[in-house]
């Protein structure tokens, strides 16, 4: 036998809904509730009707929102780099000039910083299209096969 929700319950089941999770998921969260309870998956698509929840729409919209904000944007990218690349360069060239360490064996270049410094610069580069990973390969006319018998 189902009890009925409390209007506390109800409130959030229809928020859940709205957010597009699964009953599963919904489940979880109304185990951790502060009056814990379970819903089937009548029950949530009961309420999805009622409410006119379309998780697909929900589903479609938050795609459209991940992709058109952060770091799925050309420009975020290239300014977080230059970022983390201004970082690097200026603790690479202080006045304690870190391009050499001392080390066990005396004084050694920094290679492993400096290596990173020079990623990040490639990946700027990459991303304003000023280094392409493609390769054009074409012929002017048909390619030609022989194969020369050994002997």
């Amino acid at each position: 036998m189902t009890k009925r929700l409390t209007k506390t319950q109800k409130t959030a089941l229809i928020a859940w809904i709205s957010e597009g999770i699964t009953p599963g998921e919904i489940n979880t969260r109304a185990r951790a509730f502060k009056k814990p309870f379970d819903v089937s998956r009548e029950t949530v698509n009961y309420y999805r009707k009622q409410c006119q929840v379309d998780v697909k729409e929900i589903i479609k919209r938050e795609h459209k929102t991940a992709m058109e904000t952060g770091l799925a944007l050309k420009a975020m990218r290239i300014s977080k780099l230059k970022r983390l690349a201004r970082r690097l360069e200026k603790d690479l060239l202080t006045a304690e000039d870190k391009l050499w360490i001392a080390g066990k064996y005396g004084k050694s270049f920094n290679a492993g910083e400096v290596d990173q410094y020079r990623g990040i610069l490639d990946d700027i580069a990459k991303e304003l299209g000023e280094r392409s990973a493609r390769v054009d390969v074409t012929t002017s006319g048909p390619i030609e096969v022989r194969f020369i018998k050994s002997e």
